[in-house]
């Protein structure tokens, strides 16, 4: 699932999130730049990180910052027809790249503060073990979805928290039980993009699983709101190392990512880009390919992908 509806996303996620530094079309021969800002390359549809569980392979970041190399999707092209429809009703996408979120962990042995940073500062090392979380940072990136419903809302993201484990088995496969929790402020005029006042509003929101939202009257008129939301992060593959980067599999076969990281006395980062995406849903496609040249704007990376119900 990628990030273009609100709440699909928020509650979703698994940031993912969101995955790659780079990625390479092997039978094409084409490199994969999503840090350029020289023209868009086309790609599987990237994640917000690796907490989503049902996204293609994510893909493309600032060379100048990242270290990975670059990895084939599995699923890459058009989405499957026996489980989403017609291949011709998929659309294209552009995708910006925003920003590193670093996830750290210790495997208990680490001594002093952690230290998160924004900038990949991959240094490879040895991943087995069982890998307890410390800290996250670099979420502030996040994606304001609540502009896609609400025009003119703003929102800031003003700290995470992560908790749970990765697991990496010396067979080759891992185990994760982590969540990502973003605290967050917003500011919205949700009786005119709603029809609902500000407490009713947040009430809401916070039905959905996850989801904490409270908000109140503002000064100038609109809402006042803070929130939290869960990313949780639970699944189990196969992971194996792929030009300096860490190659997580998901056990249905699904290419998750090539991500930077880092093992270095006892603690394991892991970075993790995010992208901001656009939606085309007048140009059809069936396969990544169609959408090279055929978006407008400058992105970092396009792809083909099935639309959400509002973009049909």
């Amino acid at each position: 699932m990628h990030y273009r509806s609100l709440l699909a996303s928020l509650i979703l996620l698994a940031l993912p999130a969101c995955t790659t530094d780079a990625t390479e079309d092997t039978d094409s021969g084409t490199d994969t730049d999503a840090g350029s800002t020289s023209g868009s390359t086309t790609v599987d549809p990237p994640t917000t990180d690796s907490t989503s569980s049902s996204s293609s392979t994510s893909t493309g970041t600032d060379s100048s910052s990242s270290t990975s190399d670059s990895a084939e999707s599995s699923s890459t092209g058009a989405a499957d027809e026996s489980s989403t429809g017609a291949a011709e009703e998929n659309i294209c996408y552009g995708y910006s790249f925003l920003g590193f979120a670093d996830q750290v962990y210790t495997d208990g042995t680490a001594t002093g503060e952690p230290v998160c940073t924004t900038k990949s500062a991959a240094c490879g090392g040895e991943v087995a073990g069982t890998w307890t979380a410390e800290t996250s940072c670099g979420y502030e990136a996040f994606p304001n979805f609540f502009a896609e419903i609400c025009e003119g809302a703003t929102q800031q993201i003003t700290g995470s928290n992560l908790s749970g484990t990765r697991t990496f088995d010396e067979d080759g496969t891992f185990v994760f039980d982590v969540t990502v929790q973003l605290e967050a402020d917003l500011q919205v005029d949700s009786t005119a993009c709603t029809g609902l006042d500000c407490e009713p509003f947040g009430m809401a929101l916070s039905k959905e699983p996850g989801l904490d939202m409270s908000c109140v009257d503002a000064n100038g008129g609109g809402c006042d709101c803070t929130y939290t939301v869960d990313l949780p992060d639970s699944q189990a593959g196969t992971w194996d190392l792929f030009g300096g980067g860490l190659l997580l599999t998901s056990d249905d076969g699904e290419t998750l990512g090539v991500f930077d990281y880092c093992v270095d006395a006892g603690r394991f980062s892991m970075w993790t880009p995010l992208y901001g995406e656009t939606a085309f849903p007048d140009v059809s496609c069936t396969e990544n390919e169609d959408c090279e040249g055929q978006v407008e704007g400058r992105f970092d990376a396009v792809g083909c992908d099935e639309p959400e119900e509002d973009e049909r």
